[in-house]
């Protein structure tokens, strides 16, 4: 259903651009379910790579003291051994921080829908026209406000990248010199 709507609506579209067909708030009014599944599924994808950089830096993390038993070959160097190393504060501090902003992150504004009560208690009485071109205009506002909300989720997912990036050069550091 959504790729035959999306054919029409590109059909349309190009023959507007070419200047065979005007601009209709028909054509306009198919663009609105189009616009909120496209940045819907913008937003599944910056979800689920800010899950999955949560999931490294949890691994990262774990794998830290492994590595650092497997690089000593298992001289029995103690707890202490491990914590005295000035490294592993900054270690622990990139962690906390990537961890903390994911989880920010995950829990920033959610996506503008239309409600269906307000549609229901306010816009059923106005004729097609109205409620096409006043859905439109929501359409609009909404479009704008979910594309700023994935541009900052998009932001702190790169940012969260960067601190495990950074947690695993200073890992591989203190395992190299421990």
């Amino acid at each position: 259903m959504r790729s035959f709507v999306l054919r029409r609506v590109k059909a349309k579209l190009y023959h507007v651009l070419m200047g065979e067909e005007k601009c209709t708030l028909d054509l306009a009014f198919d663009f609105i379910p189009l616009s909120y599944d496209w940045v819907l599924k913008r937003l599944e994808g910056v979800e689920r790579r800010i899950e999955n950089l949560l999931g490294l830096g949890v691994s990262i993390t774990l794998a830290l003291p492994v590595a650092a038993r497997v690089v000593t070959h298992g001289e029995g160097l103690h707890l202490t051994q491990y914590l005295i190393s000035p490294l592993v504060p900054v270690i622990v501090v990139l962690f906390v921080s990537g961890t903390g902003l994911g989880l920010y992150a995950r829990q920033l504004r959610r996506v503008s829908l239309p409600s269906p009560g307000a549609l229901h208690d306010s816009y059923l009485d106005l004729s097609p026209d109205s409620f096409r071109r006043t859905m439109l205009k929501y359409a609009a506002v909404h479009y704008t406000k979910n594309a700023q909300l994935l541009r900052d989720k998009s932001s702190y997912a790169d940012m969260i990248g960067i601190l495990y990036g950074l947690e695993l050069l200073f890992g591989i550091l203190w395992v190299l010199f421990l």
